[in-house]
């Protein structure tokens, strides 16, 4: 399949789709604690598979939330990077399927064609009934995150993906993901309610950070 062939697949499938609400749920990421609820969200689909392939690793904070959770069943872990020991540097000497593909903050890092062609290929890696789990920067979010990180290429609004991934007939979760702090005041409180209210309300933008999706392989 050719790049612009993987760009336009299922194209009037996918707008059908998008012409839809896409359910969606929200949830934080604490930039002051631990353990917020969107790790929380991410470990839970690890521990839930006897088999895990952290993709794009990076500084394996997931292991160490795994090993921390008591996690029993396998782990392996890919990058590119050399910072860190990884299980496997080259996706093509991946020879084996996994219950749990989590693939957090690494898309966006790739042109359009390069993003989708990656993450059908990981999706061929999952045994039936396996998921997916792809984190990666809100396009639509009112702070653009091209200019949070120079190697970023490509944002994702979550609809794009649903509908995507959905027309490939993959069952699809969402979720939005808001940058908040646990322990907030009264009128921080207040502060960040009245801004996000503002945000979505008046300017029509987003004020999720982040996007989530639990793409799930048919048993």
């Amino acid at each position: 399949m050719s790049n612009q062939e993987i760009a336009y697949l299922n194209y009037w499938k996918r707008k059908e789709f998008n012409s839809q609400t896409v359910p969606t749920q929200r949830i934080s990421f604490w930039v002051d604690a631990i353990d917020s609820p969107s790790e929380n969200l991410i470990d839970e689909c690890a521990l839930s598979g006897k088999s895990v392939l952290d993709f794009g690793a990076g500084n394996l904070k997931v292991k160490e939330r795994l090993k921390r959770k008591d996690y029993k069943g396998e782990y392996f872990s890919f990058d590119s990077g050399s910072e860190f020991n990884y299980s496997f540097s080259d996706f093509s000497i991946i020879d084996r399927k996994f219950d749990t593909i989590l693939f957090i903050d690494v898309i966006e890092h790739l042109d359009l064609e390069a993003g989708l062609k990656l993450t059908m290929d990981l999706l061929e890696k999952l045994n039936p009934g396996g998921e997916l789990v792809l984190q990666t920067p809100n396009g639509r979010c009112i702070r653009n995150h091209l200019g949070s990180d120079m190697t970023h290429k490509q944002l994702y609004n979550i609809g794009d993906l649903y509908s995507y991934f959905k027309a490939l007939e993959f069952d699809v979760s969402c979720y939005r993901i808001c940058f908040d702090k646990k322990k907030q005041g009264p009128f921080s409180r207040l502060r960040t309610f009245i801004g996000r209210l503002i945000t979505a309300k008046f300017i029509g933008v987003d004020y999720a950070d982040n996007i989530l999706l639990r793409i799930k392989k048919l048993p």
